[in-house]
């Protein structure tokens, strides 16, 4: 039997950032190949009367909004920057592109991302030679609505809606580091005060022409206002079976059988399986706690989330060299 086929004998499926962003990505062949794999696993268990669950965290919901969802709206925000606060109502999709790569907001692997939404207004827009402006912010801010709200929980294939199960681990949630929306129409600050925690479609705001519909603000998580007093991750690395696992990892470390390649693939690997030497991440006043729990212990902490009846699908390699160190080479499904 082939790790494909244990794989697709597990109860559910755990739904990793780059599937999310892929089966979403508006590129038919990135979602085919992951939708292709959620109905087989919809399809195998369906055969055999077992319900396939497809579930996520919110460590991964919170990178897709700072990364497909922001993406977006620093193309909008372009869009309303560039254009329509120079007065310019008419725009052709050309001038958009010719902006971004001097653009302040975008820079790194960012502006290579931000060609899919390039990608995604000339689908839209490709037929007209000039376009509203308006209508380009009012379709971006719709879009990444529907993928923060909506879409990110809800798939369809075929015609067959498959929700995402709600009980998904999502320690964040747990401890406080994620706003309870973090995306929402009113932050509740008034009197001018910038709204930092959501965003705020707010009809008030209207430029010199009575322009309306704008969006203002990003999303983010409630650590970047206070990382220190809103972070407990702690309480998630004493769980017995989190515990258990992150030791593991700790004793591969520390007999050198982490690989060269996953050590070097990124600034992330290298800090945490650095922090291995330095800290207990079960003790109080963890080093890294707040904003950088996540940022820097991404793929670990998607790792030790993953329960035991469930698979990770991701296009990442690394979570196979991971699922090995701590005993589970089957973990990865791959697209």
């Amino acid at each position: 039997m082939t790790t494909g086929e244990k794989n697709q004998e597990k109860k559910r499926l755990f739904l990793e950032t780059t599937s999310q962003i892929s089966r979403l990505s508006g590129i038919p062949e990135k979602e085919e190949r992951v939708n292709k794999i959620i109905k087989k696993y919809v399809e195998n268990h369906s055969e055999s009367n077992q319900e396939c669950k497809l579930i996520t965290s919110t460590v991964v919901y919170a990178e897709f909004l700072n990364t497909a969802v922001m993406d977006i709206l620093l193309v909008r925000d372009l869009v309303k920057e560039k254009f329509l606060d120079k007065n310019r109502f008419y725009l052709s999709l050309h001038e958009i592109d010719e902006s971004l790569g001097g653009y302040h907001k975008i820079k790194g692997k960012r502006l290579q991302r931000i060609f899919a939404v390039t990608a995604m207004l000339n689908r839209k827009f490709g037929g007209f030679q000039s376009i509203e402006t308006r209508r380009v912010i009012r379709f971006l801010d719709t879009r990444a609505r529907d993928l923060a709200f909506k879409d990110f929980f809800e798939i369809r294939i075929g015609g067959q809606k498959i929700k995402i199960e709600e009980d998904s681990p999502c320690y964040l949630k747990e401890i406080g580091c994620l706003t309870k929306d973090p995306l929402q129409e009113g932050c509740g600050l008034k009197n001018n005060f910038e709204c930092r925690h959501k965003i705020d479609v707010s009809y008030s705001i209207k430029n010199d022409h009575d322009d309306k519909c704008l969006v203002i603000g990003s999303p983010i998580t409630k650590c970047r206002e206070k990382p220190r007093e809103y972070c407990d991750i702690e309480k998630f690395f004493n769980k017995s079976d989190v515990k258990k696992n992150l030791d593991l990892l700790k004793i591969v470390e520390k007999q050198g059988k982490i690989s060269s390649k996953f050590r070097n693939k990124s600034n992330k690997n290298k800090k945490w399986l650095e922090c291995f030497k330095k800290w207990d991440f079960t003790k109080n006043e963890f080093e890294f706690r707040g904003q950088n729990c996540w940022r820097y212990f991404f793929d670990m902490l998607i790792l030790l989330q993953c329960p035991d009846d469930a698979a990770i699908l991701s296009i990442d390699r690394d979570f196979e060299e991971l699922g090995k160190a701590i005993g589970r080479p089957d973990i990865l499904v791959t697209f």
